[in-house]
């Protein structure tokens, strides 16, 4: 299980915005994404703020307002602990803790605000069983009430730490989507720098530039202009002769005997994936040796045509051979 409000946070916003803009401009969705879209259109109420102009993923929501995020949220974990039935009763309350005629949009709407309100009790721990039975309880609780309200909109309290791997898995499968749709884009040897930058998703140009601390930018067009300036230039060139370990310079090197382009597979094995690195990069900048070198700007991945199939390979984009050589 996990707390709302660690999910109801940019990444999640982000997330959300995703799958609702793929949606409106039918777009094939992933599985996770089409399971949150499902849910905002059986939901009138979450519905009704999405279909309004883009949200303020920054917004804080005051203790009178409805928090559309941490609803969706919360209906998304209770969706998984149904379906799952984990823990154990969950799904019997679903489906025996209502009244036969009650629509299935009102008992996962009960659920959900019922486990909002679980969240905030301020128990410390708590057992499946102590769980299951607090939730039955929670879902007769009169929604009509103030306090009721405040539990499910706004503000946050103390919460309790009963938490298992739904939506971590969740993310994790999402994020690892992600990160495969971003490096099936074909690459040849002598890619330039703003073509690669091209390629990649706003969310890492972004935390690309928020990694070199480069000024605020209008659109994604002039961003990838100001990075490919920035890395290209004298001082770039300082910056990221004092910013490269010493594992990320042999990365480079081993990249570079190749002529600038190398298979994923040889890199991996040398100096380890990408596997724990997160797909949000404005948030949590990628660990390993490859993410972060990815991160700064200096390695592109993609897929390049071999003979009978495509193969996974790193690049460093052309005009970066002559910067990175200098090292």
């Amino acid at each position: 299980m996990f707390l709302p409000e660690e999910v109801d946070n940019k990444t999640f916003r982000l997330f959300v915005q995703r799958a609702w803009f793929l949606h409106n401009n039918r777009i094939a969705l992933s599985p996770a994404e089409q399971e949150l879209v499902d849910l905002i259109l059986a939901h009138p109420e979450i519905q009704n703020a999405f279909t309004r102009k883009m949200l303020d993923i920054s917004r804080l929501y005051k203790p009178e307002e409805e928090n559309p995020f941490a609803l969706l949220a919360a209906l998304w974990e209770i969706n998984k602990q149904v379906n799952a039935d984990k823990p154990k009763g969950v799904r019997s309350i679903f489906i025996n803790g209502f009244p036969e005629n009650m629509v299935r949009r009102e008992r996962q709407r009960r659920l959900a605000r019922a486990f909002l309100r679980l969240c905030r009790s301020g128990e410390k721990a708590i057992s499946d069983a102590k769980y299951v039975h607090d939730l039955e309880r929670e879902v007769h609780t009169d929604f009509s009430s103030s306090a009721a309200e405040r539990e499910i909109t706004g503000e946050r309290g103390t919460y309790n730490i009963y938490i298992n791997n739904l939506i971590h898995e969740s993310f994790s499968s999402v994020s690892s989507s992600f990160y495969k749709e971003a490096d099936n884009q074909v690459l040849s040897a002598g890619v330039k720098l703003a073509a690669a930058f091209n390629r990649l998703p706003s969310e890492w140009i972004e935390g690309m530039a928020a990694g070199w601390r480069r000024p605020e930018k209008a659109t994604r067009k002039e961003r990838i202009q100001d990075l490919c300036e920035f890395l290209l230039s004298p001082q770039g060139f300082l910056e990221i002769s004092a910013a490269l370990s010493a594992e990320e310079r042999q990365v480079v090197k081993m990249i570079m005997d190749n002529g600038g382009k190398l298979l994923y597979s040889k890199l991996e094995k040398a100096f380890g994936g990408e596997s724990g690195d997160d797909y949000y990069w404005s948030q949590h900048p990628p660990k390993s040796v490859i993410g972060r070198l990815r991160y700064k700007g200096l390695l592109v991945i993609g897929k390049t045509a071999g003979p009978a199939r495509h193969y996974k390979v790193a690049v460093i984009p052309k005009e970066l051979h002559s910067v990175l050589k200098n090292l």
